[in-house]
């Protein structure tokens, strides 16, 4: 095998190695919107945490973070990667965790649906739900 050859079978590995380390993601707007499952009110001041979930990948995408406003949204920037883990916190409410689709991934179903895990991290019954947009 010539030397050029060689190069080129070492070039592209290394080439795609390069583009996954790196992160090459695509992020979206997400709008969050909170609220209380029993009277559908509005919930600001829960503390949203979004990540993508990734067993083995070293550079995984970016979380995203912030507080709901008075109307209980708040805007994030969310990558289009794997399933999204959301965790929603507020002082008032036990711990929430959600994993499902992104509102833009082309099999989901879970835009503009109200959503919500049966259960809080406590183990109790679950007191919020949260829309993707």
């Amino acid at each position: 095998m010539t030397r050029r050859k060689s190069h080129r079978l070492l070039s592209a590995p290394l080439l795609l190695t390069a583009l996954v380390l790196t992160g090459c993601y695509r992020y979206t707007p997400l709008i969050v919107t909170v609220r209380e499952k029993a009277t559908h009110a509005p919930l600001p001041g829960v503390t949203v945490v979004v990540r993508n979930t990734s067993l083995l990948n070293p550079a995984k995408p970016q979380r995203a973070e912030g507080v709901t406003d008075e109307s209980g949204e708040v805007e994030l920037e969310v990558a289009m990667y794997n399933d999204l883990l959301i965790r929603l916190a507020h002082p008032e409410h036990a711990n929430h965790v959600w994993v499902g689709l992104h509102p833009y991934a082309a099999d989901s179903t879970t835009s503009g649906r109200w959503l919500g895990p049966l259960l809080g991290a406590d183990g109790e019954r679950a007191t919020l739900e949260l829309q993707l947009r």
